[in-house]
């Protein structure tokens, strides 16, 4: 099943592919994967979410930030692609005594479990500052057929 069926089976729609604000580009394809660029929390050319998460009263922002960074991760692949997530990097602009990163980014990984059937292998940092002062930023590679 192609990545546009997959979103358009789970009743989502994808937001238009982020443009590189600096001298990078947002995919790479090398054989057979995908490397996708760091993606934040954005609509468009505006930051939705941002700042640091540092209590727990800070993760229902930190979920909204994770969910709406994995479907910009995804826009920026071919919807007529077949893909499945190999490995997800996930940075957190967490203060030092965060420490629920998972719990943080929660909902895109169980985005990636229910379009693909599994989410991939993940890793989560807390960072002391991101780009922007985005609250999330998710790089990943894919495998595609």
């Amino acid at each position: 099943m192609t990545l546009g069926e997959r979103v358009a089976k789970a009743g989502l729609v994808l937001p238009p592919a982020f443009a590189p604000v600096a001298n990078y580009v947002g995919i790479v394809r090398a054989s057979a994967h995908l490397h996708v660029s760091g993606m934040g929390p954005t609509q468009g050319k505006a930051i939705v979410e941002s700042g640091r998460i540092a209590t727990a009263a800070d993760l229902d922002k930190a979920k909204r930030a994770s969910h709406l960074t994995a479907l910009n991760l995804l826009a920026q692949i071919d919807a007529d692609l077949r893909v499945r997530p190999v490995k997800i990097f996930v940075l957190v602009n967490a203060g030092s005594d965060f420490t629920a990163l998972d719990d943080a980014v929660e909902p895109a990984r169980t985005l990636f479990a229910d379009l693909f059937g599994h989410p991939g292998a993940w890793t989560i940092v807390g960072a002391p500052a991101l780009p922007f002062a985005i609250t999330t930023e998710m790089e990943a590679i894919f495998s595609y057929n």
